[in-house]
């Protein structure tokens, strides 16, 4: 589905418990586990790197499930990739390599090295 003009967002309907392409999706549901992706136009993209052609930057979307929100945020730069949350799919999970795999690990021992003194 095309962006609405000027706000660089799109949204995607369908369930998250479905499999097959994204028009199957909201087709091939039930009415009771539909949800709605809204985001960083294509919103169905994990990261900015798996575009044609590849590019870096923030990727972001949120499911809107009922009133549940599952919020997902990525990013992909030249040398790192970042990821938090639940993808378009639905599946949770966090990726970081380079240098945010760096800041995290930093974090986390200051945390437990602040806990210990």
């Amino acid at each position: 589905m095309a962006p609405p003009t000027g706000t660089g967002q799109g949204s995607r309907s369908g369930c998250v418990g479905c499999r097959g392409n994204s028009a199957t999706r909201s087709r091939t549901c039930a009415p009771t586990c539909s949800y709605t992706v809204i985001g960083r136009y294509p919103v169905l993209t994990v990261q900015r790197d798996d575009l044609q052609p590849p590019k870096c930057g923030w990727q972001w979307c949120v499911i809107k499930l009922g009133i549940l929100r599952l919020p997902f945020v990525s990013y992909s730069g030249r040398r790192s990739v970042l990821q938090l949350g639940w993808q378009p799919s639905g599946f949770f999970g966090a990726k970081a390599t380079g240098w945010p795999l760096y800041v995290l690990i930093t974090l986390a021992l200051a945390a437990v090295w602040a806990v210990i003194i």
